[in-house]
């Protein structure tokens, strides 16, 4: 919502709303006014279900003996790369594309409207997705590296994806100070 007019103000809310509905997965009992906060999962931005070809009863076992039911209440799964697909591929995918964007501005000095996209690109959508999934990386980058079991088989790519989901806000603010604050909101 924040991202269309590029502004902070927008992700303040969001980033409650994130918070109460993270915050559900440390309560045990849910009373029935909290339980119906669990359906706030897409405050959190839009993610996949994904589901491995294991049998079903085995993956139940396997979930229940990993992952706390507090955080099975929320529909939270024990690796990373189940919780944070689409919205870790989309933060990816502008990243790339603003890097190529960048390269490109290297090479054409004299398109300066190439120039603007990509300082837009850099400055105001990064920054407004990374802003946006901060809380949500690193919940499922905590559930990730307590409950998922090596045996899964998207565990070394979820511990990949995990790293760079906590790496990716560091990197930002590096970014950001060696950046001019011409064209920040």
């Amino acid at each position: 919502m924040s991202a269309l007019p590029a502004k902070i103000v927008g992700l303040e809310l969001f980033g409650v709303l994130q918070l109460t509905f993270l915050s559900l997965g440390s309560i045990d009992h849910l009373n029935p006014l909290q339980a119906s906060l669990t359906k706030l999962s897409s405050s959190n931005g839009l993610n996949l279900k994904i589901d491995d070809k294991e049998p079903t009863n085995t993956r139940r076992l396997q979930s229940s003996a990993r992952t706390s039911s507090r955080v099975q209440t929320i529909g939270y799964a024990s690796n990373f790369l189940r919780n944070c697909n689409l919205m870790f591929m989309l933060v990816g995918l502008v990243m790339v594309i603003s890097f190529v964007l960048y390269l490109l501005t290297c090479c054409l000095k004299s398109c300066t409207c190439l120039y603007g996209l990509t300082r837009r690109l850099l400055k105001e959508l990064l920054l407004t997705l990374i802003l946006f999934n901060c809380f949500n990386f690193a919940y499922c980058a905590g559930l990730h590296f307590s409950y998922a079991d090596p045996n899964d088989s998207l565990y070394v790519l979820g511990t990949v994806a995990a790293i760079c989901a906590i790496l990716i806000p560091l990197m930002m603010i590096g970014v950001l100070q060696c950046t001019e604050e011409i064209g920040f909101g």
